[in-house]
């Protein structure tokens, strides 16, 4: 295992792969500025095994372990081998794809002793036209101060096996770039929203509302605040639990549909 000290490295792991030119199997999509945090860290770490490069991203507890490969009967030999030199390491690890290519790989790391935790799927619509919107003054951008709240909250209520949660420079970039919004009452978060935006697509990374104020529809608030500061978008989108029903049945209410895209997320302990 060696650790990875720039992206300049990273990405020429990932190239010689590719250059293989014997198929591309992955679930690791480059980010350069939240890849840099982890490198910066100390936190990521590379193990090359036959055509597999596998990434291990440390975190308390368990790693979480990503692939680059080129068929899945290479990296079904590579991940055994891995396994076997790693066996009370407790791993996570994404299959990322349509039902076919997730099931696919599932059945794979099930043979590899890996079980499922938990299972995303993803929802999107087009940008409506005629949305109208009844904002809220409690509702604003959040700033630096804020992102120290908001990732307390993160780490508190989410779980972070499966949502691998934002170190707090990224979340302190989410600030400063204004794709975080609050719901505050005397300077403390009840609520927020944590999104990226482009052109052409507006996606909901975080949603949460604190527990004890769920009475007060500040999920609704924030919600729509999300939507007005999309609205020059062409799509929005986000990924949901597959088993929260109740999120789905609200999402669909705001016109939003299921994909053929899921997120399984699978631990070997």
């Amino acid at each position: 295992m060696d650790k990875i000290v720039s992206i300049e490295q990273l990405q020429e792991l990932i190239i010689n792969i590719r250059n293989l030119r014997k198929g591309f199997l992955t679930n690791f999509y480059l980010d350069k500025f939240k890849h840099s945090i982890w490198i910066e860290k100390g936190a990521l770490f590379y193990i090359l095994i036959d055509e597999t490069l596998f990434f291990l991203k440390k975190d308390i507890g368990f790693s979480n372990l990503f692939y680059c490969s080129t068929i899945v009967e290479n990296l079904s030999r590579s991940l055994h081998l891995l396994l076997s030199s790693y066996s009370e390491t407790r791993f996570m690890i994404d299959a990322v794809g349509t039902s076919e290519q997730c099931q696919t790989i599932q059945t794979m790391l099930s043979n590899c002793q890996f079980n499922e935790y938990n299972k995303l799927i993803r929802m999107s619509r087009m940008t409506p036209q005629d949305d109208t919107f009844v904002l809220n003054d409690k509702v604003e951008i959040g700033s630096i101060e804020d992102a120290n709240q908001v990732r307390e909250l993160l780490l508190m209520n989410f779980d972070i096996k499966c949502e691998q949660i934002p170190y707090q420079e990224e979340i302190d970039q989410y600030a400063k770039d204004k794709r975080i919004l609050v719901y505050k009452e005397n300077s403390e978060v009840y609520g927020f929203v944590i999104f990226e935006s482009n052109r052409s697509t507006h996606y909901l990374r975080y949603w949460f509302v604190h527990p004890e104020h769920r009475d007060k529809k500040i999920g609704s608030m924030l919600l729509n605040r999300f939507f007005y500061e999309g609205n020059n978008t062409r799509r929005q989108l986000f990924w949901v639990i597959t088993n929260n029903e109740n999120a789905i049945k609200r999402y669909r209410h705001y016109g939003f549909q299921e994909e053929d895209l899921y997120d399984i997320v699978l631990s070997n302990k």
